[in-house]
């Protein structure tokens, strides 16, 4: 039996799948802890939906079909203009799947190191650049 998740466990889901492996028999178990946690931190409801913390905290934005429109760009110039840190990479370093868009590792080592080096980045964004590096170094360049 396949279980439907909430879109807010299966993007967790997603974070958590790029940070490590998860072996396929675990996937569902994994997803599920996702939700436990997410409805004992009053992200979730019992039933699925996102409750208004997760909507003030801006992880439930994009939920609906128009923001996600809004959120998933068609050309690589739509991105940029979405995410101005991308403007001065070669169009080149980006692709449009299925999923979203991905960028190369030349792009997320630049992006990464100018948090690293920028001041005013916090601690939490110091560690989530570094914990990129770390995982983009396991591939070769």
């Amino acid at each position: 039996m396949r279980i439907v998740y909430p879109q807010l466990v299966e993007d967790a889901y997603k974070v958590a799948a790029q940070a490590g492996t998860i072996k396929p028999d675990k996937v569902n178990d994994v997803k599920a802890q996702i939700y436990r946690i997410m409805v004992q931190k009053g992200m979730l409801n019992e039933d699925g939906s996102p409750t208004q913390k997760a909507i003030d905290t801006g992880i439930a934005n994009g939920l609906n079909e128009d923001s996600q429109d809004d959120c998933d760009p068609d050309t690589v110039a739509e991105l940029k203009q979405l995410y101005p840190m991308y403007e001065g990479f070669n169009d080149k370093h980006f692709l449009k799947t299925n999923e979203g868009w991905v960028v190369d590792g030349q792009v997320i080592r630049s992006v990464a190191n100018q948090v690293l080096h920028d001041p005013d980045s916090t601690a939490k964004q110091r560690q989530a650049a570094y914990a990129m590096l770390q995982q983009v170094e396991k591939y070769p360049k």
